[in-house]
């Protein structure tokens, strides 16, 4: 949160302006000498005593204090006769009236504090149910929809704030798009498709790009603040960011009819809820998983396996291409020759794919190219043509197929583009990440087997190692089983590294959490719990995703990295992260608990490499076991709704109903009730409502 977020009041000496202090901020104990005068400075006040003659009598005081016969000031007074006793009785007296006038208005005070501070209190266990109850519904709901419409509605009732609105980023997360919002202004402003470009000089457009909170305290003075029509009553304003790590999918967008309305507490608890709904989010979106095309992935993991047996670029390069012509969509490719880009073929349909005799070679250099399409980006997505600042001739071609949306996904070689691939669907809304995730997941491993042939190029040293990944890498293309891709990356790599500890990490972003499914030490293998994503090394690599390692010194080094290790640090300690298309979906490991300089750049640079043939492969083998998952489920549904349909009678469906549920879900009692909605008098009735339900343990 940066300091200039929020907007604090200076305060003042309470003294300054009132004898009696503000109660706004008491920090030491409320004394007489606070709430009055003292004795001496109230009497040179009323004229009654000078100021030397006062100094004399503090002289005076503070001698007979020494000799041991401490005396009150008024006592001095009277006895330096510098006022009478009637006059001194007369002062004590106005000086307990005035205490006792300040005491009262100081406990007045105090009793009004106290009042705040419950209401306070209130309004904040009020936010706190309210973030609960969200949070509960967050954790549970597969609709995304009634969550964000709760989430609004929630937030502007029990928060007793003036508008709430959440931003979603479309697919290519160029603009924040209204996806709900509360009132009327809010209904408005979602049938304009109201949205606004990430990073745009406007509150939504830099949290956006930012990933942090921005509180505008007071409209009137905020840079970033947009004044809208539709709600002119908007005083201060709230944006916080929806967003898992560094990855940012939308806004929560809260404003309010004061200034100054939000307070830390309040960012606190609308950035808890952020977080759930963002979460939220992501677990909706991992469902469209569940909807992949299973004959898709089988084509795409057989041509992953082709392409890891291949020791020629044109040959991976003519597989992933047939791959995207295979495809339900329609595709084009365009390859890299001479520096520059020529369009290969283009797939109207799944049954075609058209070959150009003649080379089409588009008119941009190949360095024009790549700073078109970023070397960080996995794809562009493009749902407008409109809005799209691509060369024309790339819209051309999916122009040409009668595409509504289209991907672009570059095949890296190294720093340079090797291929691009283009994939569009007739309809908005279809090529959606999850659609995507397995062609940028063939074109990840086309880039790792591309690397891996112009690696063979370099040393003798390098080719020893590389052996081992190419032989990884086959292995690792035809396992679908998790336990066995784990083995097969052990036994590969201790041949060239040797007999140390070894894991393998998966992290759950979903989750926060790491879990070891394969652990080798000491000729023992074993599987760990998940643990929180905490602060040791492992985490670092995941949190940096950048490989880590440490051979000398490792506990200080460890150290210096803010690692908390829980027992004894190995001495020699390699970690790299296993990464798909950007994302961290684990670690590799390594280590050496007794000796130092165990490893090396070579076993680095080859954990590295061999790093993303092992991310990929244990992404392809958890996208099949979960379509063959769903697969089997409907299997199994379909034969239950087989015999039930098969049954002539009442009785008898029910029979076979509650068998067949209690068969495939293991249920230990399985209850069917029939209601009819009009029974007319003179249909037999029941006799009693078992003869309704039908019930199995």
């Amino acid at each position: 949160m940066s300091s200039n977020q929020f907007h604090q009041p200076s305060s003042g000496n309470p003294l300054s302006d009132n004898i009696v202090p503000s109660t706004d901020s008491i920090d030491i104990p409320v004394t007489p000498e606070i709430l009055v005068s003292r004795l001496g400075d109230y009497l040179i006040e009323k004229n009654l005593l000078t100021t030397e003659q006062l100094e004399q009598a503090l002289n005076y005081q503070k001698a007979n204090a020494i000799a041991g016969n401490p005396r009150l000031l008024g006592q001095i007074l009277v006895e330096l006769r510098f006022i009478d006793r009637a006059t001194l009785d007369q002062i004590i007296t106005e000086q307990i009236l005035k205490l006792q006038t300040a005491l009262k208005t100081t406990n007045k005070q105090l009793e009004q504090r106290v009042q705040e501070r419950t209401r306070a209190l209130q309004h904040r266990l009020t936010e706190f149910r309210t973030a609960a109850e969200i949070t509960r519904l967050a954790t549970r709901t597969t609709h995304l929809d009634e969550l964000l419409r709760i989430t609004v509605e929630r937030v502007v009732e029990q928060f007793e704030y003036y508008y709430a609105a959440i931003f979603l980023l479309d697919h290519q997360k160029k603009f924040a798009v209204l996806s709900e919002a509360t009132g009327s202004a809010g209904q408005e402003l979602k049938e304009r498709n109201y949205k606004l470009a990430v990073g745009s000089r406007s509150v939504i457009g830099w949290v956006t790009v930012n990933n942090e909170p921005h509180v505008v305290s007071d409209t009137s003075t905020d840079g970033l603040f947009l004044q809208d029509e539709l709600l002119p009553q908007t005083r201060s304003e709230a944006c916080i960011p929806l967003s898992i790590g560094e990855e940012v999918l939308g806004v929560l967008d809260i404003q309010s009819t004061e200034s100054d309305a939000f307070d830390e507490d309040d960012i606190v608890i609308l950035q808890t809820l952020a977080d759930q709904i963002a979460s939220a989010i992501r677990n909706v979106r991992l469902l469209e998983n569940t909807r992949l095309n299973l004959q898709e992935i089988n084509l795409l993991y057989e041509i992953s396996h082709q392409i890891s047996q291949m020791d020629d670029a044109p040959s991976i390069l003519e597989q992933v291409t047939h791959a995207f012509a295979q495809t339900s969509f329609q595709s084009a490719t365009l390859l890299v020759e001479n520096d520059r880009l020529r369009l290969h073929g283009i797939s109207p349909s799944k049954e075609s794919y058209h070959t150009f005799d003649e080379p089409k070679y588009i008119p941009y250099t190949l360095r024009e190219m790549e700073s078109v399409i970023p070397r960080n980006q996995r794809y562009l997505l493009i749902s407008n043509f409109s809005e799209t600042t691509l060369p024309a001739v790339l819209i051309h071609v999916p122009r040409e197929l009668k595409c509504e949306e289209v991907a672009y996904i570059p095949l890296w070689r190294g720093k340079h583009l090797a291929a691009l691939y283009i994939l569009g669907a007739r309809d908005n809304g279809i090529l959606t990440p999850a659609v995507l995730q397995p062609y940028v997941s063939l074109i990840e491993f086309a880039r790792v087997a591309l690397e891996k042939i112009d690696a063979i190029h370099g040393t003798q040293e390098q080719v020893s190692n590389l052996s081992v990944i190419s032989t990884v890498g086959q292995a690792l293309a035809t396992e679908t089983d998790l336990n066995r891709l784990y083995s097969v990356t052990h036994r590969e790599v201790s041949r060239v590294i040797g007999d140390v500890a070894f894991y393998i990490a998966i992290y759950s972003p979903k989750t926060q959490t790491i879990q070891i499914p394969y652990l080798y030490e000491d000729g023992e293998i074993e599987q760990l719990d998940p643990i929180p994503l905490g602060e040791g090394l492992t985490s670092i690599v995941i949190r940096e995703k950048k490989p880590l390692m440490l051979v000398e010194d490792t506990e200080r080094k460890a150290l210096e990295l803010g690692a908390k290790q829980h027992g004894k640090l190995a001495k020699s300690w390699l970690g790299v992260p296993l990464m798909v298309g950007g994302e961290v979906i684990g670690v590799l490991n390594v280590q050496d608990t007794e000796h130092e300089n165990a490893f090396n750049h070579d076993d680095l640079m080859l954990l590295n490499t061999l790093a993303p043939q092992v991310a990929i492969a244990i992404r392809n083998a958890s996208l099949i076991a979960d379509a063959r998952t769903q697969t089997e489920r409907e299997r199994l549904l379909y034969a239950a709704t087989e015999k039930v349909r098969a049954s002539l009678d009442v009785q008898t469906i029910l029979d076979a109903a509650s068998q067949e549920l209690s068969r495939h879900l293991g249920a230990r009692r399985v209850s069917i009730k029939l209601h009819s909605p009009e029974i007319s008098s003179a249909s037999p009735q029941p006799d009693s409502a078992g003869e309704l339900q039908e019930g199995i343990e």
